[in-house]
């Protein structure tokens, strides 16, 4: 019985270390995450931000989230034919989401990016695995990039739903307002001219397709415009797409007409 007894409290005292061993320290880590339209500027207050989440890769728990504020940054800098290894992009007012996570040790994380917040029709969502490590800085420089392909593209009219009485000669315009993510529009006098891109009006009837028309620019930066002819009465389908040979990325609106039939016995009478 006496050697039980101490066969037990020698097991204890073993054990009474490790028991006692205090939780692993918190170090604060602070964090900017950026996030860019592709082959274009940051995304920012003008387009209402970016939201970011930054997610436990292992349980999948929201760590943190948050939209970016803040400017375009530097067009002239960004949009340079060439860049060095490790070239600053963002400047003091260039868009971020600020945040300092405490880490217990080493984590893998997935950061995602949806947006642009202002362009709903429009948002994409990106995303990027790392490991962060605790003390490291992940705030300075450019922070962490993330980068939104795409573009933000709205038709001005015909408004959608539109209903008309059919006229085969009259012509619909068609209007739509095109830009980069950032709201950097294409235009002639901007960094994203309109030539590198196909921009075009397709039209359907009942969902069949009635032909494609390229777009061009209208009086003001960011505007395209497009006429056509509806050879007969019905509902149109308008879908408005550009795109980028270069980088492959692509963005579309759509909006429709509905045609009416002419009243004949009317129009005979006038």
């Amino acid at each position: 019985m006496r050697a039980f007894a101490l066969l037990t409290s020698v097991a204890v005292l073993c054990l009474s270390p490790v028991l006692a061993a205090p939780a692993m320290a918190q170090v604060e880590t602070p964090m900017t995450v950026r996030v860019m339209a592709k082959d274009a500027t940051f995304i920012g207050t003008a387009m209402g931000g970016a939201h970011v989440v930054i997610r436990n890769k292992m349980t999948g728990d929201i760590i943190a989230n948050g939209v970016t504020h803040g400017g375009t940054g530097d067009a002239k800098k960004i949009m340079v034919s060439s860049r060095t290894r490790d070239a600053i992009l963002a400047d003091d007012d260039s868009a971020k989401f600020d945040v300092s996570i405490d880490l217990a040790h080493p984590m893998p994380v997935t950061i995602s990016a949806t947006g642009p917040m202002m362009a709903q029709g429009n948002a994409v969502t990106t995303s990027t695995d790392m490991i962060l490590i605790p003390g490291k800085d992940y705030a300075t420089g450019n922070g962490i990039l993330l980068e939104l392909p795409g573009f933000a593209i709205d038709i001005t009219a015909p408004v959608a739903g539109q209903t008309a009485t059919h006229d085969p000669e009259k012509i619909i315009d068609i209007t739509a307002n095109i830009a980069k993510l950032c709201a950097c529009a294409v235009g002639t006098d901007t960094a994203w001219d309109p030539s590198r891109y196909d921009i075009e009006m397709a039209l359907y009837k009942e969902s069949v397709p009635a032909g494609t028309i390229k777009m061009q620019p209208g009086k003001n930066a960011g505007e395209f415009v497009a006429k056509a002819r509806m050879p007969e009465p019905g509902t149109y389908q308008i879908y408005v797409t550009a795109f980028d040979p270069m980088t492959k990325e692509g963005g579309m609106a759509s909006s429709s007409i509905v045609l009416t039939a002419a009243d004949k016995t009317k129009t005979a009478q006038k």
